[in-house]
């Protein structure tokens, strides 16, 4: 491979800007994925009938 290539630094340039693209790709994908992480379990959390909050049970008349 490193044969009779010369350095080339645009070459180089390029595969570190590509590197760089899909390294800050993977980050925003992760992120947006702990995002949704979060709401779904704001939403699974919202969604609990009353009687599973036991410090409710006393306002309810019971």
């Amino acid at each position: 491979m490193w044969g009779d290539n010369k350095w080339d630094p645009t070459k180089a340039t390029a595969l570190a800007k590509e590197f760089e693209a899909e390294q800050q790709r993977k980050h925003q994908e992760k992120l947006a994925k702990n995002k949704a992480d979060r709401e779904a379990k704001r939403r699974a959390a919202k969604i609990k009938p009353p009687e599973e909050y036991p410090w409710m049970k006393d306002k309810q008349g019971d």
